[in-house]
């Protein structure tokens, strides 16, 4: 009677383990299905949100940095009211205005404009003409963003010798930052990254001497404000995506808070795109509103 009982015991024991193992074996497996079907639905559900356009850097404004940057922003703003700058009458209005448009740029509370294609996708400022192109006689100053021939000779010749240097020194490579495409590569070299000057302006020096005559519409010392040279080769693709705020404007001169796109058909022997982008102040915010802007979204983090 004891040996029958062993046996059933020992048999039933085999039989549990054998289903116990099965069923973590099926635990798993589905576990793992499930975690691949949702990264599937994560990437795909992201193809048409800059998914690629987003770079690498850890304290890039546009790709990585949104709601730390607003909340931020929102922080500073309630500072800037118990200052004395700038002048009380424009600091109220200014500071209520702006801190609304934090909040709805936290919530994406956006009004859209029938047929305007315009997301920025950190920090959109209300009140703002929106248009993607501008004319230069709506630009002030345009004529100090025409440089002379030999300043452009300038300005090619040390693009071309930073060209160079990337392929053979190391500090030189390092200046550069590349951005995730379907095809091709784009490559960007910022002379001003995000407010503040890089180490490429030693390689270019010209370049950054002519840029700075510009210093009163350059938003320095801004998150949102860079200079860059920015390259694509034959056969890149860069997907529609959004800048990431609308108060400023992008030389050549557009505003990439819209939607917008680059697609270099060009063959190999052809060569590259190169663009030197410079980022300027929105021509209808005004001093009080860039002292104010300067402050909540300064480069100093």
């Amino acid at each position: 009677m004891l040996e029958w009982i062993y046996e059933t015991v020992c048999e039933n024991i085999w039989v549990l383990s054998i289903t116990c193992v099965c069923f973590l074996l099926s635990k798993f497996y589905f576990k793992t299905r499930l975690i691949e079907i949702q990264d599937n639905i994560k990437n795909n559900s992201g193809a048409n949100d800059d998914s690629f356009e987003k770079c690498h850097s850890p304290s890039c404004v546009r790709c990585r940095t949104h709601k730390e940057i607003l909340v931020r922003a929102r922080t500073r703003l309630s500072y800037q009211a118990y200052t004395g700058k700038p002048k009380a009458e424009d600091r109220d209005s200014n500071i209520l205005k702006i801190c609304t448009d934090i909040e709805n740029s936290l919530h994406q509370r956006f009004t859209q404009v029938e047929g305007e294609d315009q997301k920025p996708g950190v920090f959109k400022m209300s009140g703002l003409e929106a248009k993607p192109w501008w004319d230069e006689h709506e630009i002030e100053d345009f004529h100090g963003l025409q440089f002379s021939e030999k300043v452009l000779d300038d300005i090619k010749a040390e693009f071309f010798e930073l060209m160079k240097k990337s392929n053979t020194e190391d500090t030189v490579q390092s200046l550069w930052k590349v951005n995730s495409t379907p095809d091709g590569m784009w490559s960007i070299c910022h002379l001003m990254d995000q407010g503040r000057p890089t180490k490429a302006i030693e390689q270019c020096p010209k370049t950054w001497n002519a840029v700075h005559k510009l210093s009163h519409l350059l938003l320095k010392n801004n998150l949102f404000g860079n200079v860059a040279f920015s390259v694509i080769v034959p056969g890149t693709v860069i997907t529609p995506h959004y800048g990431p705020t609308n108060i400023r404007l992008r030389c050549h001169i557009d505003n990439n808070s819209f939607s917008h796109s680059v697609i270099h058909k060009g063959s190999r022997e052809e060569g590259i795109r190169a663009v030197l982008m410079i980022d300027i102040w929105h021509p209808h915010i005004d001093d009080e509103l860039k002292h104010v802007l300067n402050y909540i979204f300064s480069s100093d983090l």
